[in-house]
């Protein structure tokens, strides 16, 4: 730790982009907590006195490539404590990957794809649950409240790695007596989709990530909106968790 009164966290963040809104919102959390702990006189390390906290962000556009660079440039040229990590799986990769090589600590809260978690990286705190787990207990809730529905059908990106993952923890639990589909894309066509569900005939419909404005995949929300409780519009009835 530096001699400096205080204590330095870097943040390569999404301010603009893809991830731009979740970005805000986590940097929006982090001055709150800046706030509140300087309020209260910092933090205290061993036996020194307390030290109030700064946080230092770079806006790295949704990039990863600026992300990495913003995460060198914030532990080289600011000389940061600690970084934090920026929101979405594939940034957070970026970012544990610079922290590994700097044997840096970063506090990740923003990316849950199984990946990060199975690297072995010792200079990572995690708080996120991982993606494996997000719908890992979906089947056994199904046993429970619809007992009669045996075909899950998971719909999931293929962009990065936290959707497969999402999909796979549900493959990983269910019973020999379900069946269950995957079907994947990397650019959603929503008529494509809509295709392979009416050939699958879906009991239970269920997406592997959330579709967002500003998202290049929420051109599709709409029409798979009509997957609902009364069942989508190709016809099948059943109960969908869209």
């Amino acid at each position: 730790m530096q001699s400096r009164q205080e204590i330095l966290l870097g943040l390569s963040i999404s301010l603009t982009g893809r991830f731009s809104a979740q970005g805000r919102q986590a940097l929006d959390g982090l001055r709150l907590w800046q706030s509140y702990v300087n309020g209260r006189d910092g933090i205290t390390l061993g036996q020194n006195g307390p030290r109030r906290v700064r946080v230092v962000f770079y806006d790295d556009q949704s990039l990863a490539s600026l992300a990495r660079e913003n995460a060198l440039r914030l532990l080289r040229q600011d000389r940061v404590d600690a970084l934090f990590g920026p929101y979405s799986s594939g940034l957070t990769m970026t970012v544990a990957e610079v922290a590994h090589e700097q044997k840096r600590a970063l506090w990740n809260h923003g990316g849950s794809s199984d990946e990060i978690f199975n690297r072995g990286w010792q200079h990572l705190v995690s708080t996120p649950t991982p993606a494996s787990d997000y719908l890992r207990d979906l089947p056994r809730r199904l046993e429970q409240q619809a007992p009669a529905l045996r075909k899950i059908c998971i719909v999931h990106s293929t962009r990065g790695t936290f959707a497969t993952h999402v999909a796979r923890g549900v493959v990983q639990t269910a019973p020999s007596e379900y069946s269950v589909q995957l079907i994947s894309y990397s650019a959603l066509d929503v008529d494509v989709l809509l295709r392979e569900l009416h050939a699958s005939q879906p009991e239970i419909p269920c997406p592997g990530r959330e579709l967002r404005a500003g998202d290049p995949d929420h051109a599709g929300a709409p029409a798979l909106a009509c997957l609902d409780s009364s069942g989508c519009r190709c016809g099948r009835r059943g109960p969908a968790l869209l």
